[in-house]
């Protein structure tokens, strides 16, 4: 994982034309995702399945994508219903923390944006018991 981590570092750094800001929109998208499951009486200690979805404009970019995700996510690709798009779907089973979450998410979007300069993502999490599922997705981000 830690060398993982220190490639995609070396691949972003060498892209000078591109600034990565992700923020706000990354932190309070998992802060929105965390206060839904605590208004909803998840004390967010247990293991559940949590899922990105990251979508890309074709099949071959979100192949590649797919096949740069670390070991430990399960991964799956589809074509989106409403669109030409295809999402890869990213998903772990683990107890989230709040810097976990935002570690992670922070992750696979600038990866993802290292394939593609336009990213619509969501990140979602079942409620311990199973019973439910949130999901929170901020705007299309978009990089020239």
């Amino acid at each position: 994982m830690l060398r993982w981590l220190r490639h995609q570092t070396a691949s972003l750094e060498k892209s000078e034309t591109i600034e990565w800001e992700v923020e706000p929109y990354l932190t309070n998208h998992v802060r929105v995702l965390f206060e839904i499951a605590r208004r909803e009486g998840d004390t967010l200690a247990s293991p559940r399945i949590v899922r990105h979805l990251l979508t890309f404009p074709d099949r071959e970019l979100a192949s590649s994508f797919r096949d740069s995700i670390p070991c430990g996510w399960a991964t799956t690709l589809s074509e989106r219903v409403d669109g030409d798009e295809w999402q890869c779907a990213c998903e772990r089973e683990w107890t989230p923390t709040f810097a976990d979450l935002v570690l992670d998410t922070h992750r696979l979007w600038t990866l993802a944006l290292s394939f593609h300069p336009r990213l619509w993502a969501y990140t979602g999490m079942h409620h311990e018991t199973g019973d439910q599922f949130w999901y929170t997705a901020p705007p299309l981000l978009e990089y020239e």
